[in-house]
């Protein structure tokens, strides 16, 4: 017999966007985090470089900004980029909060890192496994959670709206089962396993998206794919997907063509550090040019002592495939990597579906433009999760009691106070949340909404 259950909050993935939104909602808010697969079945688990923020001396917000955009080719959202870079400090504090350590120098600073496309070293890492790191400290913090049921290898079916305040969701696991929320959020990551060279876990493949897009959710530039250039090529046919990451070149590694020639030099003035479409395409070119479809990432000059302390578990990789990296170069090619499209949201991870949330990569800020910058991905899912679980936590706490007539007798009140010569952004941007999270459709309400939104666009 199907099972029915009821929750204030459903989220639908459980990579670092999906379990940092749950952590941050407010706990008396019942919360089902529903994942089609283990802890280890995300995109945030794998990943190796780090969290990229400006916190290291001579580094600014505006730097961060500036790469990022230019990184982006200029197509970004600025104003969510500058949203990402200037939350970014309140977020690894966040993260720091629930036991997350990054590695330091012997003074207690940050041990930062330089990746593609950077103007300077800003990557806080955990040796080469930061995803992992922070994933399984974060889990420990969720199954501490009693207000959070954990809901694993369970494939949720559809999305159903049935109104602005239920959803349901259709969901199998052992058994099948319908859940009803108010708020869903959608954090299911990118679609990369649609390529056959990708980096993705093997269950990435889209499903979030497909699931929004059959709800009626729009989504936005799904075309928008990165490669990263160094993926390891196994030349005994069976590639895993395994990163080497770019934190490896930005400690020296070289590329080389079969002929051991050094390329990025003539082809970008940042060489191997160049954007990761621009190395990406150059190694594509070189591979056309040559016998092998791969090209050598060189690190003998930066020794077995250095790569097993800083990149262990690329060094034990290496080291299985019979690798010595004093001796041996690495085999790469580029693969696909990252979705900087997905569904349409505002800075809240809101969609076009009233109290359905999209955070982390299948989401659309338009924070990345056309092309990632290294490291902001970690990022952005927990700077627009905590967007989302405040958004979501403000409107559960604040369900209008009143009719809708007197609802509006009050608003009306308000408007003298903060809507008229003198206005207070604060306290519009409050208002519309209250407005939205009311349920309310009559003219007044649709009307006094449109106005609020206005003028917070001035």
């Amino acid at each position: 017999m199907e099972q029915f259950r009821d929750y204030d909050v459903v989220i639908i993935g459980a990579g670092l966007a999906g379990v940092f939104c749950a952590l941050n909602l407010d706990t008396e808010l019942s919360v089902a985090l529903i994942s089609n697969g283990s802890i280890k079945d995300t995109n945030s688990y794998l990943a190796q470089g780090g969290v990229a923020a400006p916190v290291g001396v001579g580094d600014s917000i505006d730097s961060h900004i500036e790469d990022t955009m230019r990184c982006g080719h200029g197509c970004n959202n600025r104003e969510a980029v500058t949203q990402l870079i200037q939350d970014a400090n309140d977020a690894i504090q966040r993260l720091m909060s629930f036991g997350v350590a990054f590695d330091t120098l012997d003074d207690g600073s940050f041990m930062l890192g330089r990746e593609g496309a950077h103007s300077c070293a800003r990557i806080l890492r955990i040796g080469d496994y930061t995803g992992r790191a922070i994933m399984e400290t974060l889990w420990t913090r969720v199954l501490e959670r009693k207000n959070i049921d954990v809901m694993t290898n369970t494939q949720v079916e559809r999305i159903e709206v049935k109104s602005a305040l239920e959803k349901r969701i259709w969901a199998t696991g052992k058994q099948s089962f319908t859940v009803q929320a108010e708020s869903v959020v959608i954090a299911t990551g990118g679609l990369g396993r649609l390529y056959g060279n990708t980096s993705n876990n093997a269950l990435i493949k889209g499903d979030g998206i497909a699931l929004a897009i059959k709800a009626g959710i729009k989504t936005q530039h799904l075309d928008w794919i990165q490669f990263h250039p160094t993926i390891y090529h196994n030349l005994k046919g069976n590639q895993e997907g395994f990163l080497i990451s770019e934190a490896v070149r930005g400690e020296g590694a070289i590329l080389r063509n079969q002929d051991l020639n050094r390329f990025m030099v003539d082809v970008h003035e940042m060489a191997e550090l160049a954007p990761r479409d621009v190395v990406s395409k150059a190694i594509i070119n070189e591979i056309k040019l040559q016998r092998n479809d791969y090209v050598w990432l060189d690190v003998r000059h930066i020794g077995n002592q250095k790569m097993a302390m800083h990149f262990p578990t690329i060094y034990e990789y290496c080291k299985k495939q019979g690798l010595e990296l004093e001796r041996d170069m690495i085999p790469v090619s580029p693969g696909a990597h990252y979705l900087m499209g997905g569904i349409s949201t505002d800075l809240c991870g809101e969609t076009n579906i009233k109290n359905i949330y999209a955070v982390g990569e299948c989401a659309y800020t338009g924070v990345h433009g056309k092309n990632r910058l290294a490291s902001n991905s970690l990022l952005e899912a927990m700077v627009f999760a905590i967007e989302a679980a405040k958004r979501i936590s403000f409107i559960q706490r604040d369900k209008p009691l009143l009719s809708e007539d007197a609802f509006m007798e009050n608003s009306t009140k308000w408007m003298d106070l903060y809507m008229g010569i003198d206005r207070n952004k604060e306290a519009i941007r409050e208002k519309l949340m209250q407005l939205e999270a009311s349920g309310f459709e009559s003219n007044e309400v649709v009307l006094l909404r449109e106005m609020l939104k206005h003028a917070l666009e001035e």
